[in-house]
């Protein structure tokens, strides 16, 4: 059953993953290598560029596929190996959690997708290219088209090196995962207002003394669709209690909601709750701001560090944290409700406060930073 939250839990899987790109890129060149050479010869007289194509030959251009084939598979395991290193390095002076960024990052995905679509369109492009051809036969325009994707492919790994060399930075890094933070504030939270004493959140732990109903998996919340919820409430005529929320970790059999009254408890009802709530082996900015603000904290954490002992970077952190935070508090909270349409709450979920981001802001820092008058001060 497909909802907002489960949504937004596989499209972060397939966009902070290596394969989501390449593998369309890759499946268009395919489709392009089959496609064009037939499509070059029902359009031929249609097509510009006579003189120049006309310079081909099918020799020379099986020579020519050949070698882009090998150069672009060539390129693909440097491409590769540069980018095993490059999660290597981040991983040990940045922390392993920052992964999910580097991975996410679209110029990588687009470079591998790049070399492997070239090579994969110069070989499907081989089997059209045979000795006798005349030209009214011969793909000369779609050979000419494996030309300039070569061209385009190594011209764009020059690219690819320029912003491996920037995404190791500690200020790029930073930027990028503040650039989070402050899109989990303006999705999780209101507009800004003049009132700021919002932080009366509802106790999801008050008054549910029904059905308990349990985590049929194991893992970090990363959504809930409080929408859905409100559904399934409003048909058991009930009001559902959220224990936890998003960043929470929820062990196998946890109770993880109750209702307001005993309610048999039945396999449609577990399933409906379990496609509601999206359960994920790691934290995700969609629904939990403390996600981001955790990320910065362990760069700031790693930077004061002994074996690397850079302040200078844990004071970046300070700042970004500072400008974030100084938004998230110009916002309200949610109310922590969800209601039908006639107005009934039925979904009460928790909502972390400020004092809660704050503490996760920068207890940490400041404590492996308690030495640092620097940093201290800073804070």
């Amino acid at each position: 059953m497909l909802n907002r939250a489960t949504v937004f839990k596989l499209w972060d899987y397939v966009t902070t993953s290596f394969w989501f790109i390449p593998a369309i890129m890759t499946s268009g060149a395919i489709v392009a290598g089959l496609a064009l050479p037939a499509l070059e010869q029902i359009y031929y007289r249609a097509l510009p560029l006579d003189a120049l194509v006309g310079t081909f030959t099918p020799a020379s251009a099986r020579a020519l596929l050949t070698t882009v084939a090998g150069v672009m598979v060539s390129v693909t395991g440097i491409v590769f190996s540069i980018t095993i290193l490059t999660l290597s390095t981040a991983s040990s002076q940045l922390g392993p959690r920052l992964m999910r960024t580097f991975m996410g990052r679209n110029s990588t995905q687009v470079a591998l997708g790049m070399f492997l679509s070239t090579a994969i369109y110069a070989l499907t492009l081989l089997p059209h290219i045979r000795e006798g051809l005349d030209l009214h036969n011969f793909p000369v325009r779609s050979v000419l088209l494996a030309l300039i994707a070569g061209v385009t492919s190594l011209v764009f790994l020059i690219f690819f090196i320029h912003n491996v060399a920037r995404s190791i930075q500690a200020n790029t890094v930073i930027a990028i995962v503040a650039a989070e933070l402050d899109s989990s504030i303006t999705r999780n939270m209101l507009e800004p207002c003049e009132d700021k004493a919002c932080e009366n959140v509802n106790d999801s732990d008050k008054g549910a003394d029904g059905l308990v109903l349990c985590s049929k998996q194991e893992g970090y919340i990363q959504g809930v669709d409080v929408v859905d919820l409100v559904a399934v409430a409003a048909d058991l005529d009930t009001t559902i209690y959220l224990t936890l929320g998003p960043g929470d970790f929820v062990a196998r059999e946890e109770p993880i909601a109750r209702l307001d009254r005993d309610i048999e408890s039945t396999e449609d009802l577990d399933a409906r709750l379990s496609a509601a709530i999206a359960v994920g082996i790691q934290r995700t900015p969609f629904q939990d701001i403390e996600c981001p603000i955790a990320e910065l904290a362990e760069v700031g954490i790693r930077a004061l560090s002994p074996g690397i002992n850079d302040p200078f970077t844990a004071l970046t952190c300070i700042d970004r944290l500072s400008a974030a935070l100084s938004t998230m508090v110009s916002r309200s909270l949610p109310e922590g409700v969800g209601r039908d349409d006639d107005g009934n709450v039925r979904v009460v979920y928790r909502v972390r406060g400020y004092r809660s981001a704050f503490d996760a802001a920068y207890n940490q820092i400041g404590h492996f930073g308690r030495d640092n008058i620097v940093v201290l001060s800073r804070i």
